[in-house]
């Protein structure tokens, strides 16, 4: 099923992947447009989240150009992974009425890493990097942190040659 409110580009978009899947049984849905008050807040959790998300951009985006004393660019890659930090801050941390995070409520126990800035200078361990006894090589790379994978916990780094994931972070 493919829910979404009644914005014509997605309503195009769902259609468009309704004609490209025909081997595939896909019902499209979208949201009531009726402002009777059964309706009223049929996206209003969703709607709610998404500004909770833009507020916690915009301090992340700012505290990042205070630190690094200059504006981002709008096309900077490291804008594509700002959201998405954003979003993972709010389910670690974010605490419902029941007094738990929507990751410990998932888990059954707290996030207990540690939590970096986004957009911080580190040095790290890139996963998979092989490094033989005795070798005089660097055994860490420099980057910015831009995000922890959700699923296994490595951090996620902004190098000069892209996105790598790592761990021990200094």
């Amino acid at each position: 099923m493919l829910f979404t409110d009644n914005e014509f580009s997605l309503v195009a978009l769902k259609q468009k992947v309704l004609e490209s899947l025909k081997d595939v049984e896909i019902h499209l849905k979208e949201s009531p447009t009726s402002t009777r008050a059964e309706n009223a807040p049929a996206n209003g959790i969703a709607e709610s989240a998404v500004r909770e998300v833009k507020r916690t951009v915009r301090a992340m985006l700012s505290d990042l150009e205070l630190k690094l004393g200059e504006q981002i660019d709008p096309n900077h890659p490291i804008l594509a992974w700002i959201a998405r930090h954003a979003a993972f801050l709010m389910t670690r941390f974010r605490m419902g009425p029941d007094g738990k995070s929507a990751y410990e409520r998932s888990t059954g126990r707290p996030w207990r890493r540690p939590t970096i800035v986004f957009g911080e200078r580190i040095m790290f361990k890139p996963v998979g990097a092989m490094h033989r006894r005795g070798s005089l090589e660097p055994r860490l790379s420099v980057g910015r942190y831009i995000g922890t994978a959700s699923r296994n916990s490595d951090i996620l780094v902004m190098t000069p040659t892209g996105v790598v994931k790592g761990h021990s972070l200094h």
